[in-house]
């Protein structure tokens, strides 16, 4: 992928990593000129085809985790993070119908902010094959009872108050025969048996209705119970976005690229040199060591108060 992004203009060889990675141009060019040339193929060709099967590849792994499960992506933004996330975010978002697109400050190291910002967690399964009624819920509440406490001491010998501890509880549940479950919520505290016999019955209907499309009478069975315990711990603060000094601010140059929308220059920005507030407008290019973000003919880009991009797709 680097190689054919490198081929189309969008990746600077001088510029990888901040200039620590000489790419080789000329090398790319001759591995995608003996594909095409088995294809009878422009080289240029092959590697926007390359870009496409990967974008289709993206979109198809997107919408296993968001459509097939019963969610609209067009209700949700794109955080695009990697080295390579924000060169597809666009893209995919135009693809998907999303209208926006986040890219956050040091992309290439955004998982190691996410750790930080995670809380400890910790999670119990006990399997019980058991048909979901009054009688059985009762057992059933006595096993996460059980998860809790077990759940409150691994806590404590981790330095987690118990004001810091909060917990998420579900059945997987199923129509009996079924093979497949679904993982239906259960509160914990605060309602008598028989509400929460009929807000769980109800909530496993919804769900299995969002998921699948259809729901029936039969009984109901439990597979597992399941709760996940949290422990608050303290995070690092967010600080506002600033460039730093000695920064370039501003548009850098003008480079020809070519893709789906053929031969064009667009405009390339140092993304530590937008501050907050600053707006780019595609087509561009924002430049970063760890990372590269496009922006298609139509979408805008702003730079909010903490330094992240935030794209409007159009």
């Amino acid at each position: 992928m680097t190689d054919a992004f490198v081929l189309m203009g969008m990746l600077d060889p001088d510029y990888v990593v901040g200039g620590e990675v000489k790419p080789e141009p000329k090398l790319a060019e001759e591995a995608y000129g003996r594909v095409a040339g088995s294809l009878k193929m422009k080289t240029l060709d092959v590697a926007m085809g390359v870009v496409r099967l990967a974008t289709a590849s993206m979109v198809n792994a997107m919408k296993l985790i968001s459509v097939r499960r019963g969610y609209d992506p067009r209700d949700f933004t794109i955080v695009a993070f990697g080295g390579g996330g924000s060169m597809f975010a666009t893209a995919l978002a135009k693809e998907l119908g999303v209208s926006r697109v986040i890219v956050p400050r040091i992309p290439g190291v955004f998982s190691a902010w996410g750790m930080l910002m995670t809380d400890l967690r910790h999670d119990y399964v006990q399997t019980k094959v058991v048909r979901f009624n009054g009688e059985t819920l009762k057992s059933l509440m006595e096993i996460l009872e059980e998860m809790m406490r077990v759940a409150y001491g691994q806590m404590e010998e981790e330095g987690i108050e118990k004001k810091d501890v909060r917990f998420e509880s579900t059945f997987d549940m199923r129509y009996a025969g079924q093979e497949h479950t679904v993982p239906t919520p259960v509160p914990v505290g605060g309602k008598g048996e028989r509400d929460l016999l009929s807000t769980i019955s109800r909530k496993f209907q919804s769900l299995h209705m969002k998921q699948y499309d259809f729901t029936l009478a039969d009984p109901l069975e439990v597979v597992n119970v399941h709760l996940t315990v949290l422990g608050r711990v303290k995070k690092p603060g967010m600080t506002k976005w600033a460039p730093p000094r000695g920064v370039r601010k501003g548009r850098l140059a003008s480079r020809r690229v070519v893709s789906e929308e053929g031969r064009q220059s667009v405009s390339v920005h140092e993304r530590d040199g937008l501050g907050a507030g600053a707006v780019v407008s595609g087509p561009a290019i924002i430049e970063e060591p760890t990372s590269t973000t496009i922006l298609r003919r139509g979408d805008r880009m702003r730079v909010d108060k903490f330094g992240n991009l935030v794209i409007q797709v159009r």
